[in-house]
């Protein structure tokens, strides 16, 4: 985490994390331990998972108590925007050459689905957005362990809505158009 925000070589490499911070009391690796061991004893394990600060505030970019919870990679992987390596277009967009139109593709369990291939770039990334709202979901609902049900689950949900949310109107914007 400290690494991420603040070492030269590493942010040269990821300049994504070059406007990250971490709060205050999580530079001390001590205050940081603490808040590690409280999530064990509410019945979060950390073990094994990764700290995300992106799943319970959107688009956070500062890592603390209030921002991060522990999470499966899975989960993790649900909120990464990847804009330096998808180019110019929305995310889960991605022109076709040969065919001259858009494709609009999301990773699922760590596999690439395709969604289908459309006219604008808007209707694609309203494929995108749908189905990233509706897997967010599928991931909310597979929770099983009972400290996500309490904390994770519910984040995921209003994300999941916030997806679903784009999409209609997004959706609404491009009817309006063809009107």
């Amino acid at each position: 985490m400290l690494r991420r925000c603040y070492c030269p070589k590493f942010l040269e490499k990821q300049p994504t994390y070059k406007d990250y911070d971490v709060c205050e009391e999580w530079k001390s690796l001590m205050s940081f331990r603490a808040w590690m061991m409280a999530q064990e004893e509410a019945g979060n394990d950390w073990e094994g998972r990764h700290l995300s600060m992106r799943v319970l505030v959107k688009d956070s970019k500062v890592y603390s108590p209030e921002t991060c919870i522990f999470v499966p990679q899975e989960t993790n992987c649900l909120f990464t925007d990847r804009a330096a390596a998808r180019g110019e277009y929305k995310q889960g967009v991605y022109w076709h050459e040969a065919l001259g139109k858009f494709y609009a593709r999301i990773r699922k369990y760590g596999k690439s689905k395709h969604l289908g291939i459309y006219v604008t770039e808007d209707e694609a990334h309203v494929a995108y957005l749908a189905a990233k709202g509706t897997h967010v979901k599928e991931i909310a609902n597979a929770l099983t362990v009972p400290y996500d049900l309490d904390r994770l689950r519910p984040a995921l949900l209003v994300r999941a809505e916030h997806f679903l949310a784009d999409a209609d109107r997004l959706q609404k914007l491009i009817d309006e158009k063809h009107c």
